[in-house]
């Protein structure tokens, strides 16, 4: 098969945090903190191995402003299943 891309599209210069919370089986909430990028226009959770391009696992709420910028976003309907796969394994995950 073909290898997937290696990340590395954002801002170079950019930082970024995130806290996932798992709350039951389909609620996942998540906070997004960013400086000196320009706006996000986008924001997931993705599953899949450090340093490759995941696919997306759950859209996020991505922050309005980039330097500073922050969101939260919370959702009772995540997919079947996610929500134990990132509890069970969270390194198969990243924002």
């Amino acid at each position: 098969g073909a290898t997937p891309p290696l990340c590395g599209q954002g801002d170079p210069n950019g930082i970024g945090s995130a806290s996932v919370m798992i709350l039951g089986a389909t609620r996942i909430c998540a906070s997004i903190i960013v400086s000196n990028i320009d706006p996000p226009n986008a924001a997931h959770i993705h599953n899949g191995a450090q340093g490759i391009n995941g696919g997306v696992a759950l859209a996020l709420t991505a922050p309005a402003a980039g330097n500073p910028g922050a969101s939260v976003f919370c959702t009772a309907a995540a997919p079947a299943g996610l929500a134990a796969a990132m509890r069970n394994n969270p390194q198969n995950f990243y924002i």
